[in-house]
């Protein structure tokens, strides 16, 4: 009799603690549901890729983003329903971070349920019932009823992958196309004025931090990724992610971003056009949503092997010097930002560039370079333009400024050169041709870019 009591007990807990706590377990799951904190929320299952990276996906994300939609339950695909409590950890204030929040699951639900983890994204109703996403960022493990820490999801991220970017990512197939994700908004920790100035240049000094799960598409934002992140589509902001942290904690990306002042995000491909129903995968701006559909033509863009011996190239297929740039289409606007224009030529050494001003289809003057050092100047030893600020080039004509662009060349970044039209209507309709090639241009390449108006 002593044996099957004993027994008994054994099956509550082999000593005090564990039997108080397996009792506690019971309370708790058996009067779960009685709590004012109490929610029917929907968790997603590990491997579901969310939001759908189709165009369908990303014009419903774009419009919950937008408040102009709601997500509906019960045409979610990948998620599955959970009980949990959504218990209030602090109370907001203006002056500091937007504050997390902890979700609690039925007792013992985390340790059989994979989809309970970091970077998990939950869809948890309000007090009016309304369900809005959240993202799973730590776990708290405190030795009874542990609770998970949640941020509300208050960014829709995207970013685009060119056939030319993939060739980045270390022989790993990627797709191709534009990417979007729902991230977290973080204040970044450290301040200053916004504004850094040395001897030679002045930069902003603006950043922030976005949180993402981690997963296959997160995975795919690089260092020096562009986002536009901006509800003002006259005066956009673009963002250079600066910092990438994928294991502080595991499940979570998190970058940083700096402002950036030279980035052109007229020609972004990373704004999302909040605005406009006009989707386009060439064309971007204030009038389209630029949007391309993800490719995965593994021979296309997948990187080759190294052949470690060197490539001779018959006449028949000789190496194809060209100029590639920044952007849909080669153009630049009066007044507007610096485009990049990156030279690809196979020659030995720096590439040296000049740029014709074609109005008419006459030339009307030609800016020839020269590197003073590392850094590239124009060579104006005719005296035939006027120069100021050492980067900002003008040629006048019958007594009226007919050509202004200011240029910047990065001797860490030799292979660029980022150009941009000063505020000078009579460019307006006319082109500029990029040139780079060896020093007497017997190698070269050429492109033609359209002066436009802003």
């Amino acid at each position: 009799m002593y044996e099957n009591f004993k027994n008994r007990m054994a099956r509550q807990g082999s000593y005090m603690g564990k039997s108080l706590k397996n009792q506690s377990d019971m309370i708790m799951d058996a009067t779960f549901n009685r709590d004012p904190a109490y929610r029917v929320c929907y968790l997603q299952n590990k491997g579901t890729i969310f939001p759908e990276q189709t165009l369908e996906g990303y014009k419903k994300a774009k419009a919950v983003f937008a408040g102009n939609d709601k997500y509906d339950m019960e045409e979610l695909v990948g998620f599955e329903k959970v009980e949990c409590k959504y218990l209030v950890k602090s109370y907001y204030s203006i002056q500091g971070d937007t504050i997390d929040y902890y979700l609690q699951f039925r007792p013992n639900a985390h340790g059989n349920n994979p989809n309970i983890r970091v970077g998990s994204f939950v869809f948890v109703p309000d007090d009016l019932g309304i369900y809005n996403l959240w993202l799973i960022v730590a776990r708290d493990d405190r030795p009874q009823f542990p609770q998970f820490y949640i941020l509300r999801c208050d960014y829709l991220t995207k970013w685009h992958i060119s056939h030319e970017d993939a060739m980045r990512y270390e022989g790993v197939h990627v797709d191709v196309g534009t990417y979007f994700s729902w991230a977290v908004a973080r204040t970044q920790s450290s301040y200053n004025s916004g504004v850094w100035t040395d001897y030679n240049f002045t930069s902003v000094e603006n950043q922030k931090k976005i949180w993402f799960p981690d997963n296959s598409d997160t995975q795919t934002i690089t260092y020096n990724e562009h986002f536009t992140i901006s509800n003002n589509p006259l005066r956009r902001t673009a963002w250079e992610v600066t910092k990438y942290i994928d294991t502080e904690p595991m499940g979570l990306v998190k970058i940083t971003l700096a402002q950036q002042t030279e980035y052109a995000p007229v020609d972004n491909l990373c704004w999302i056009n909040t605005t406009s129903e006009n989707y386009s995968d060439i064309q971007s701006g204030i009038d389209y949503d630029f949007y391309c559909a993800r490719s995965n033509d593994i021979e296309y863009h997948t990187l080759m092997p190294v052949v470690e011996e060197s490539i001779v190239y018959s006449k028949e297929e000789e190496y194809q010097n060209k100029i590639t740039y920044s952007g849909v289409k080669p153009s630049v606007k009066i007044g507007g930002s610096y485009k990049t224009f990156t030279a690809d030529l196979d020659i030995l050494g720096l590439p040296h560039w000049a740029i014709d001003y074609v109005c008419d289809a006459q030339t009307v003057c030609t800016v020839n370079f020269k590197y003073a050092g590392d850094t590239l100047v124009c060579d104006n030893r005719l005296e035939d333009f006027e120069i100021a600020d050492t980067n900002k080039i003008f040629y006048s004509k019958d007594g009226q400024q007919v050509f202004g662009i200011q240029f910047k060349h990065n001797p860490e970044k030799p292979l660029e050169l980022k150009v941009k039209c000063q505020s000078i209507l009579n460019m307006l309709g006319g082109k500029l041709v990029i040139k780079a090639g060896d020093s007497q241009f017997a190698t070269s390449a050429s492109l033609e870019v359209e002066v436009e108006s802003l």
